[in-house]
């Protein structure tokens, strides 16, 4: 089976590395959010949409640096990972998840979010299954 790869704070990793521990709030408290979109026809499905909705997130959460969460970074992380994963052309699933950077308990040491992107086929539809 051919390795998939994720992007890891820019970093193209193959999906099963090891990229944080479980002293990470993300892990340990649910410290993030996400967003799943649609890539069709070379296109991102409503991108205005989830990357307004994905800032505001992090506003909420008082993330740092939400403005370089724009549609170009969003374009150019998804583009280069599905010709990595060789799935230019294909209807493509697209996972965003943000998360707080580093540990804290009560309070976290850092508000500098991470991310990491992923690529997948959609699964059909249970009503497709039929």
């Amino acid at each position: 089976m051919p390795t998939t790869y994720i992007n890891f704070n820019g970093n193209i990793l193959p999906e099963e590395q090891e990229i944080f521990s479980i002293e990470n709030r993300a892990v340990r408290y649910g410290d993030g959010l996400f967003e799943t979109m649609l890539f069709k026809d070379g296109e991102i499905r409503f991108l205005a949409f989830h990357m307004e909705r994905l800032q505001k997130g992090m506003l909420a959460l008082h993330l740092e640096d939400t403005n370089l969460y724009d549609e170009f970074f969003f374009r150019s992380k998804v583009e280069e990972l599905i010709r990595k994963n060789n799935m230019v052309g294909q209807l493509v699933r697209i996972r965003l998840t943000v998360f707080r950077n580093g540990g804290g308990l009560y309070s976290p040491h850092s508000n500098k979010p991470s991310y990491v992107f992923q690529v997948a086929k959609p699964e059909p539809n249970l009503k497709d299954k039929k």
